[in-house]
């Protein structure tokens, strides 16, 4: 069994309390870093494949879904693969 995950963070160096203090002037689009992984959970809990992407909000965490899997298939046999919400099921 294996589960994916995806995070987002800041791309700029100062904080979001900083940036609010000083009024810094926001951008029209905000990029940030994405991290996606994927871990197996059952057995062994390893961390089995690391993606990490420069990546407007806008774009979903879907788009990783085929590399990641791929990749893990060669570390280890894929029975069951689970995801959050930012990875839909269309079966």
């Amino acid at each position: 069994m294996v589960g994916l995950d995806s995070s987002g963070f800041n791309a700029i160096h100062a904080s979001q309390y900083y940036a609010e203090r000083v009024k810094m002037k926001r951008r029209r689009r905000r990029k940030y870093i994405k991290l996606s992984l994927a871990a197996d959970v059952l057995l062994q809990q390893i961390i089995c494949r690391i993606k990490i992407r420069r990546a407007p909000t806008t774009i979903h965490d879907i788009i990783d879904f085929g590399g990641i899997i791929t990749k893990t298939s060669g570390i280890l046999p894929l029975s069951v693969v689970t995801g959050d919400k930012g990875y839909p099921s269309f079966q």
